[in-house]
């Protein structure tokens, strides 16, 4: 075998191994969002939409968020607003 048949089956073999990898990793990808999917659409399915003119408040807890949007109704910024949601969210 010469050298330039081995290099050559030499880059075919790294090139199937990153291939083989790239396609394990893209399964896998399909898999775990496969499995998120569910998931997300039972977590969609339950939040409410909610409009408004002056501000607005978003976090993880309805309550947090509740914290926040009394700051802004009572005339405090956003910073604090969003301060008292990290306290919140801190506590609860």
């Amino acid at each position: 075998m010469s050298a330039r048949d081995l290099l050559t089956t030499t880059m075919k073999n790294r090139l199937t191994r990153s291939l083989r990898s790239w396609i394990q990793q893209s399964v896998l990808s399909a898999i775990f969002l496969s499995m998120l999917l569910p998931r997300v659409e039972a977590a969609q399915s339950r939040i409410t939409p909610v409009k408004g003119k002056n501000g607005m408040v978003v976090s993880v807890s309805p309550h947090a968020t509740r914290v926040g949007l009394n700051i802004l109704k009572q005339g405090g910024s956003a910073v604090d607003a969003a301060i008292a949601v990290e306290f919140a969210l801190a506590v609860v």
